[in-house]
């Protein structure tokens, strides 16, 4: 990786882990909490080109607000505040990303720092068209790893 981001003349490139909690959109994936602290760990030690900056999740689509808080933005927050208290991170450093063109002024009001509103902009996507294969998290940790070692 370092390679192709000296060639278009990028020293770290910035990323946010994305977590899937309640709700599950076919052909997205993302870090299971549990694993977000060694991760983080992992990347920060061994992955000079690339700076951790926060965490992102979509939240469930069509939640009812009259039932409270989007659970899946609530858990967000409590992963950010758990992941700064364990790795001694201000929270202020770690953003969150959660929030797209249906519900991001939600996602404000309860702590989102980015939000996604490539729909509002650019319209509905077509998901009659199937997506590419995901690689698993195992596939890219070994591209991370033999990046590293050249």
């Amino acid at each position: 990786m370092s390679g192709y981001l000296k060639h278009f003349g990028i020293r770290v490139l910035n990323f946010f882990f994305n977590f899937c909690f309640v709700f599950v959109c076919e052909g997205k994936h993302g870090l299971p909490p549990s694993e977000t602290v060694a991760v983080v760990e992992h990347i920060n030690a061994k992955c000079p080109g690339l700076e951790f900056v926060g965490l992102m999740t979509i939240g469930s689509f069509g939640h009812d607000l009259s039932q409270g808080p989007n659970p899946d933005f609530q858990m967000l927050s409590s992963l950010r505040e758990e992941l700064c208290k364990k790795l001694n991170i201000p929270t202020e450093r770690v953003e969150l990303s959660m929030g797209m063109s249906t519900d991001f002024q939600h996602a404000i009001e309860v702590g989102s720092t980015n939000v996604r509103i490539g729909s509002t902009i650019f319209g509905e996507r077509d998901y009659s068209k199937k997506p590419a294969p995901d690689k698993s998290a195992a596939d890219l940790k070994a591209t991370v790893e033999v990046t590293q070692a050249h």
